[in-house]
């Protein structure tokens, strides 16, 4: 008899842009099967604004439950993009379980740590819980 194989839950992304500012909500797990979206989508996100001089890219954490050291890789190779083109990465509302990671490592002293996107228009009339758009990774899902 197969056992089933283990399909890691898709991360949820929620980009919204304005002028001087991008904010990409992140929900879910990020590890290893996962990171490489995270950073991905952070990129996407500093790209779309390139150009425009002190861009601010916001990492919305407060929905991410886990996290390890490839979502922290993630977030530095991220942060290194964004500086590359003139632009600087916030990371908002850290869950619990990022922030004790960062400070675990010492990054609580390198990312600049923010207070929580105001809540507004669908974010506000969903409960906080916008409807996100989950990765692509071409991994099947069992």
């Amino acid at each position: 008899m197969d056992s089933p194989i283990y399909s890691p839950p898709a991360l949820r992304f929620s980009t919204t842009h304005a002028p001087g500012r991008s904010v990409v909500a992140v929900a879910g797990d990020v590890d290893v099967a996962t990171a490489t979206d995270l950073h991905a989508h952070l990129c996407d996100a500093v790209n779309a604004g390139a150009g425009e001089a002190g861009r601010v890219l916001v990492a919305d954490l407060s929905h991410v439950r886990f996290m390890d050291a490839s979502g922290l890789t993630a977030l530095l190779r991220s942060e290194a993009h964004a500086h590359a083109c003139g632009a600087r990465l916030q990371l908002a509302a850290p869950h619990p379980c990022v922030t004790r990671l960062l400070c675990l490592t010492g990054l609580d002293r390198h990312f600049e740590v923010c207070a929580p996107e105001p809540v507004t228009g669908f974010l506000a009339s969903a409960g906080r819980h916008p409807p996100m758009e989950p990765a692509e990774t071409g991994r099947e899902v069992v």
